[in-house]
């Protein structure tokens, strides 16, 4: 006679019911846990005989994904992705108060002919934690390897220096952070924009002044990974969507007149709808013909206003690269360099379109 065990089954349903509801695997920790490994093993291991071990390095994995979809007249000239891997690696020798950092004499360029070997700074895009560590081992060890010659260098150049007590320290130590961001999403309605594409770009087909113009769509990804010597492990993620309406035509007297609409949000429902595309790409057309007939303006000099963007811009070349975190070690770190056209002002007009 048989019996059964009924203790059995419920266990055996709430272990399917967990094992159902559990989250998949992140692989972005699991990379973040390759990258800390061969990190801690490299502070360990990493030392030249007679010389200097790093005293802080660092790891960021850049990864990019990206689509580009571009039409004119009417017809599809681009329609591509992209998916790439980069890394970054901070490698310091010294300590905190005077390290290898410094202007670009110190940069380091190899030994003798064939005695030097250039590591390829792309990680794999497939999630293999040795793989990632093997590229990250050959990196680390370029870069230690110019963080040293680049600190020799320094040091001697500093050994008749005179001491200034409130010289700045080389770098600052910070307490570790740990951060793993949700994973963003990035939807990415490809039929769809390659249809709005398609007809957005086929209105300018009915006026021949208008000779070329471009509707252009991206959307890009952009996901960070960051470990270092001090403990720091962090996931960041990012998206971008961007829409372009362009067209070019020319005066009466030769004169080049461009024209556009640009459109960015962090979301692919942000973008502008159907309707709103069409009435874009009208308006582009609009102006532009009325500039074709619109009189030259006079040379003039004196008070201008400026539009809101290119305000924005000239505080930003004039103002912002001073309140930037970057330390201006240069001579002429503290001046407003002119640009190759002239004044400084010129920059901020030339990157406002203006």
């Amino acid at each position: 006679m048989r019996t059964r065990n009924w203790t059995v089954l419920p266990l055996l349903a709430a272990s399917v019911l967990l094992t159902a509801a559990a989250p998949p695997p992140d692989a972005r920790v699991a990379l973040l846990d390759a990258m800390a490994e061969e990190l801690q093993r490299n502070q360990k291991q990493l030392k030249l005989q007679n010389h200097e071990p790093p005293y802080f390095m660092s790891y960021q994995l850049k990864e990019g994904e990206q689509a580009g979809i571009v039409a004119r007249y009417g017809a599809i000239f681009l329609d591509d992705t992209y998916h790439d891997r980069k890394l970054y690696v901070d490698v310091r020798v010294g300590s905190y108060d005077f390290d290898n950092s410094g202007p670009e004499e110190y940069d380091f360029f190899g030994g003798g002919k064939g005695s030097s070997y250039i590591a390829n700074k792309d990680a794999p895009v497939d999630d293999s934690p040795l793989a990632l560590r093997t590229a990250l081992w050959l990196v680390t060890d370029e870069k230690y390897k110019a963080a040293l010659s680049q600190f020799l260098k320094k040091k001697a150049d500093n050994v008749y220096a005179v001491e200034e007590p409130s010289k700045t320290a080389s770098f600052s130590k910070e307490k570790p952070v740990t951060y793993v961001q949700p994973a963003v999403a990035y939807p990415f309605d490809h039929d769809r924009w390659v249809r709005v594409a398609r007809e957005v770009s086929a209105r300018f087909k009915a006026h021949p002044e208008i000779f070329d113009s471009e509707v252009r769509v991206t959307a890009e990804k952009t996901r960070r990974l960051f470990v270092s010597t001090e403990g720091s492990r962090i996931v960041s993620e990012e998206t971008m969507y961007g829409l372009h309406v362009m067209a070019v035509t020319r005066a009466e007297d030769g004169q080049l007149l461009d024209n556009s609409r640009n459109y960015y949000s962090p979301t692919e429902a942000g973008l502008p709808d159907d309707k709103k595309l069409a009435e874009a790409a009208n308006k582009v057309i609009e102006e532009l013909l009325a500039l074709r007939k619109a009189p030259a303006i006079d040379p003039y000099t004196g008070p201008a206003i400026l539009a809101a963007e290119a305000a924005g811009v000239l505080f930003h070349e004039t103002m912002g690269h001073r309140l930037e975190g970057d330390r201006q070690d240069g001579g002429r770190g503290g001046e407003d360099v002119p640009g190759p056209g002239g004044q400084a002002g010129a920059a901020a007009v030339h990157h406002a379109g203006g």
